[in-house]
């Protein structure tokens, strides 16, 4: 589902913030599993597009369909992969880089994936 593409980060985000888990490796392993799940969820979305695209409970759905979401997913799950891989934070200030990177991309995927994020809105509506 691509719910698990904004919710990845968002915990990995809470976990470095609020538990005090470890910066790097936490980050580092958000990353890949959204990278892993994005590229899976980006080749098999047109086998299956209800399969990804439904969130039980809530009237909230996330889709692939348009190919500019396809290319915008693609884009944020590898730029939040390279930055995590390969950025030098600051030192004492790796929680608050880290956790910036995870929150940006979280947002990011939210944004670029919705069809009824605001169901009352009709400029968010893609169909």
């Amino acid at each position: 589902m691509l719910i698990w593409l904004v919710l990845i980060p968002l915990i990995a985000s809470a976990l470095i913030g609020l538990c005090k888990a470890p910066a790097r490796p936490t980050a580092l392993l958000s990353a890949t599993l959204t990278l892993a799940l994005g590229i899976w969820a980006l080749v098999s979305f047109d086998d299956c597009a209800s399969c990804w695209s439904r969130f039980q409970g809530l009237d909230l759905q996330l889709t692939l369909a348009p190919a500019m979401a396809k290319v915008m997913l693609l884009l944020t799950i590898l730029v939040t992969f390279a930055t995590v891989l390969g950025t030098n934070p600051p030192k004492g200030g790796e929680a608050s880089w880290y956790n910036s990177a995870l929150l940006i991309s979280a947002g990011a995927t939210g944004a670029f994936c919705p069809t009824t994020l605001f169901p009352s809105s009709p400029s968010m509506n893609w169909r």
